[in-house]
């Protein structure tokens, strides 16, 4: 719950700063496209070397996997309500 938790603090600000620039939103397009197509469990070893086998590399790993879809929600969502 704390990485959701982390992901959401994270994410939807993020999400929203960049829904609000369409400028912005362009320029980070590809680079948000290429962070959510890396499968976490791709990077698992990565987590655990950078920061070992204790809770922080758990934590890291859930809010890798968590904080693109939020990001990319909340982005379209403000995409949406922007046009209506």
């Amino acid at each position: 719950m704390s990485g959701f938790a982390i992901a959401v603090a994270l994410g939807l600000p993020l999400g929203l700063f960049i829904g609000w620039y369409e400028t912005l939103a362009e320029v980070l397009d590809l680079l948000l496209e290429l962070f959510r197509n890396t499968a976490p469990l791709a990077l698992l070893q990565v987590f655990v070397l950078v920061l070992g086998m204790g809770e922080m590399s758990k934590v890291s790993m859930v809010v890798y996997s968590c904080i693109w879809p939020v990001v990319l929600n909340t982005v379209s969502g403000m995409r949406h309500a922007i046009r209506c």
